[in-house]
C-alpha cells in the first residue's frame, strides 16, 4: 500500500482506464474519478486535475483537500460504461511520513512522535496514563508500563496497602509500583500524588518501583495489616560523553525484578549506520558494572549505530542506540542471563 501524507498536494499515477471493450480511454477528465475517505465517498476537490500520461494511466494532481483526512484513501472511476482498478492510499500525519519516507529513518523518537499525533491517540494515551502524559516527554516504555498496570491490577487480598513515592521532597506521579510475592505479582501508577493503592493478603512483598529518569533500588514489605508506607527514588545522574556522542543506560533488574547492584555488563560494536563514512571502530568489549540502584551505563556511544550485549564470552543479544539521541538515552530493553 502507498502512503501520502496528511494535508499535503502530491501527483499519484491510477489507471488504466478501460472502455467497455477493454481500449484504453483517453479523455478522462477529473469529474471522472471518486475519492473515498475511510469509507465516505466524494466527488475530487475541484482544484485537483487529471491528465492522461499513457496508455490509460493517468497523472491525478491531489490537493491538500483531497488528503486531509487520515486513514484509508481510495481513488475510484466514476464514468458509466469506463472502468478502472480502485487505487487504495494510506493517509499519515506529517511525521509519521517524514519518518517513513522523507528522512527514511524510522527510531523509537520517530514512531512516538507519530503515534502521539494521530487521530485518537492521544486521547488513548491520556486515558491510559492521566493528566500527566505527554507526547513530547513520555516515551513508549512508560506507555507499555501503564498498559501493563491496568491489566495486571492491584490485587483482591484482604489488606488496604497504600504506597506513596516521592523524590525525596516531591510527589512522583506516573511511577509504576510493583508488588510480588511468590507467584503474585500486582502493577500499579502513582497518580497526581504520587500514591497507588494495593489489596494483598498477608506475606512478604517484594517491592519495586520504575519511572524514567529516576531509580529505585528494590526493598520488601511485610504485610500483616493496613500498610502505609512511603519509598524515594533517585534521580538518575548521567555520566557526559564527548561532542556528537551520548551515554546510554540500563536499570539491570534480577530475576525478580529488583535493581541488581554490582552485575557487570559488556558490550561492543557491531555495525555502523548506512551513512556512516571515514570512521574505523574498534570491536573490542567495554565492561560496566551497575551501581546500587541497578544503573549501568556506557558513555561515548554513536548514535544509530548497532552494539552487541556479551556475557560469559557469548553473544547475548543487538541492540541500536537511537539515531535521534542527543546527550543521554535509555536504551532498548533486552533479557540476558548476566554473570
Amino acid at each position: 500500500m502507498q502512503v501520502l501524507k496528511q494535508s499535503t498536494a502530491a501527483t499519484i499515477l491510477v489507471g488504466p482506464v478501460l472502455d467497455a471493450d477493454g481500449a484504453a480511454y483517453t479523455a478522462a477528465v477529473i469529474g471522472d474519478f471518486n475519492v473515498t475517505k475511510n469509507g465516505s465517498t466524494a466527488a475530487m476537490a475541484s482544484a485537483a486535475t487529471a491528465t492522461h500520461d499513457h496508455n490509460g494511466m493517468y497523472l491525478i494532481a491531489l490537493t491538500t483537500g483531497n488528503t486531509d483526512t487520515l486513514g484509508r484513501l481510495d481513488i475510484s472511476m466514476n464514468k458509466a460504461t469506463y472502468g478502472m482498478t480502485n487505487h487504495r492510499y494510506e493517509v499519515l500525519t506529517a511525521n509519521q511520513f517524514d519518518a517513513l519516507v522523507t528522512n527514511g529513518t524510522v527510531t523509537p523518537a520517530s514512531i512516538q512522535s507519530g503515534l502521539a499525533t494521530s487521530s485518537g491517540v492521544t486521547s488513548a494515551f491520556a486515558e491510559i496514563k492521566g493528566a500527566g502524559w505527554s507526547s513530547g516527554t513520555d516515551t513508549l516504555e512508560e506507555i507499555a508500563d501503564a498498559i501493563a498496570a491496568i491489566n495486571v491490577g492491584s490485587g483482591t487480598g484482604a489488606r488496604t496497602v497504600t504506597v506513596t513515592v516521592n523524590d525525596g521532597t516531591t510527589a512522583l506521579q506516573n511511577a509504576t509500583v510493583r508488588m510480588t510475592s511468590g507467584a503474585e505479582t500486582y502493577t500499579a501508577l502513582t497518580n497526581v500524588s504520587g500514591v497507588a493503592v494495593f489489596n494483598l493478603d498477608d506475606a512478604t512483598w517484594v517491592v519495586s518501583i520504575t519511572r524514567n529518569g529516576y531509580s529505585f533500588a528494590g526493598t520488601t514489605l511485610v504485610v500483616d495489616g493496613t500498610e502505609t508506607v512511603t519509598y524515594s527514588m533517585s534521580i538518575v545522574t548521567i555520566n557526559a560523553s564527548s561532542v556528537n556522542k551520548v551515554t546510554g543506560y540500563w536499570t539491570v533488574l534480577d530475576e525478580n525484578g529488583n535493581a541488581a547492584a554490582s552485575v557487570v555488563v559488556t558490550i561492543k560494536a557491531r555495525q555502523p549506520t548506512r551513512t556512516s563514512s571515514g570512521v574505523i571502530h574498534d570491536a573490542g568489549e567495554r565492561t560496566a558494572t551497575s551501581n546500587g540502584a541497578g544503573l549501568v551505563q556506557f558513555t561515548n556511544m554513536l548514535p544509530g549505530w548497532r552494539y552487541a550485549v556479551v556475557a560469559n564470552d557469548e553473544y547475548v543479544a543487538d541492540f541500536v542506540v537511537p539515531a535521534d539521541a542527543v546527550t543521554s538515552v535509555e536504551l532498548g530493553s533486552i533479557v540476558a542471563r548476566l554473570p
